[in-house]
């Protein structure tokens, strides 16, 4: 029988194979086409924000939202380019 994880490390690990890639990047789908359906409302969601007076302090948010949508589109590139694609 396993032991339960002890360090902070362990835990860590334990928690990421738990959820897998998306516990990271919750644009990531179970599939290319469900990442691209997550990608789109959130470039819905940027575009709609764009279109806005939207306060400076938003700035920081936004590229945060930005590069985790690139990551997401990177991470299908690079599934893509292996077994199939899939999650």
């Amino acid at each position: 029988m396993k032991s339960a994880p002890k360090t902070r490390e362990e835990i860590a690990l334990k928690v990421a194979e738990s959820y897998g890639v998306k516990y990271f990047n919750p644009f990531i789908g179970n599939s290319a086409a469900d990442t691209c359906g997550n990608l789109n409302e959130g470039f819905t969601f940027l575009h709609y924000l764009l279109g806005r007076d939207v306060s400076d302090d938003i700035q920081p948010c936004l590229s945060l939202l930005v590069q985790t949508m690139w990551s997401a589109a990177q991470f299908e590139m690079e599934a893509g380019r292996s077994k199939g694609g899939e999650v």
